[in-house]
Parts: structure tokens; C-alpha cells; sequence
């Protein structure tokens, strides 16, 4: 069962793929990723969050707000909401960021890096990580919070990650699985090559 958080900062739970024990929220909606219009993602045509933006009416307007949200919030009213949801739900253990779109300047990494420390201290077991094309920032992912793991697509930062067709993923060993319940390979720093099955 997913989980809407929708008081001062909108969250939520992760859905079947990525499971009931991870928070997930974003800096933008995919239709306005910076990525994408700068020409860093690795897969602008077969984008799973636009599509979901394209299908669903609520979607998008969900996403602009939780971007709103982001922007006009300090760090420590964003840090009180999460702490909330994770002291009612012990059961959540990791928090990932940008579900969808990416981080838009340096500002979204230093604001989630300051974030990451405060619940590095309130909650030190639970874990934030997620996935970025911005490889123009890669000076501001210096320097974080172990808590924060930061997957680089098609470069590395804590690990890689590269999309592959299907027919390349017998060639490698570290390949997604697809099911974020049952494997934690991007979840925690590794310095992995973590290959990806277009789907």
C-alpha cells in the first residue's frame, strides 16, 4: 500500500517496484528535468515518469507542488516532516530523492546534503539514495554525508549506472534486477557498475 504524506511537504511511500519501506520524493517533475533539456540522460525517448505524467491528470500537478514545496521549505521543516512519517513507520528504512526529473542547480545537492546530516543524526539507520545524469555538478557531490549514496548515470559517483538492451545483460554481472524490494545494490555506496535492462 502506498503511503501520501501531504502536510507541509509532500511524500510518499514507494509503490510495488520500489517497496513499502522507502520514502520517495522529488526536486521536479520529469516533464521540467534538467537533464533531459540539457541533453545528459542516458534514455529521453523511454522516460517512465514522463509517461506516468502523460497518463495520470494528478500526476503532474503533484510533482509541481512537491518542487514548490522543496523550494519554499528550510531544511529543517522538510527534516521535521520526514522525521514524523519515520518515527510513526519504523518499518521505513530508506528515503530516495528524485523519483523523477533531477537535480535542477548545486542548490538541490547542498540543501540535500544538509538534509542528509540532520537525519543522519535523528535517524541514523535509514539510508537516502538515488540517481542523477547531472555529471556537470559532480564538484558539489564532494564531500556528503555517508548516509547519502548517489548513483551517476553513466559516471560514478558513490556507483554507475548504464542502461543496456536485453540482449547485453547475459554479458555482465552487476545488472538490475528490476525489483527494489529484494536487492539494495544502488542503495548504498559500492563503487558499482551497475548495468540497467531498458524496459
Amino acid at each position: 500500500m502506498v503511503r501520501y504524506f501531504k502536510n507541509k511537504f509532500w511524500f510518499k511511500t514507494g509503490n510495488k517496484k520500489i517497496g513499502e519501506d522507502t520514502i520517495v520524493f522529488s526536486f521536479t517533475s520529469a516533464k521540467d528535468c534538467p537533464s533531459r533539456k540539457l541533453g545528459l540522460c542516458q534514455v529521453p525517448k523511454h522516460c517512465y515518469s514522463d509517461k506516468a505524467e502523460r497518463m495520470y491528470k494528478t500526476t503532474l500537478p503533484y510533482r509541481e507542488k512537491q518542487a514548490t514545496q522543496w523550494d519554499k521549505l528550510s531544511v529543517s521543516e522538510i527534516h521535521q516532516e520526514l522525521m514524523i512519517a519515520l518515527d510513526k513507520h519504523p518499518e521505513i528504512k530508506f528515503i530516495r530523492f528524485s523519483e523523477n526529473g533531477d537535480f535542477r542547480n548545486f542548490y538541490d545537492v547542498m540543501k540535500l546534503k544538509v538534509l542528509c546530516g540532520f537525519l543522519s543524526t535523528s535517524h541514523p539507520d535509514v539510508k537516502i539514495y538515488g540517481f542523477t545524469a547531472r555529471k556537470d555538478l559532480m564538484d558539489f557531490f564532494k564531500a556528503k554525508p555517508s548516509n547519502l549514496t548517489i548513483n551517476g548515470s553513466g559516471f560514478k559517483v558513490d556507483n554507475s549506472f548504464t542502461v543496456i538492451s536485453k540482449e547485453e545483460a547475459t554479458e555482465h554481472k552487476l545488472v538490475c534486477p528490476g525489483d527494489c524490494r529484494t536487492c539494495s545494490l544502488c542503495k548504498t555506496s559500492g563503487n558499482r557498475d551497475i548495468k540497467v535492462v531498458l524496459h
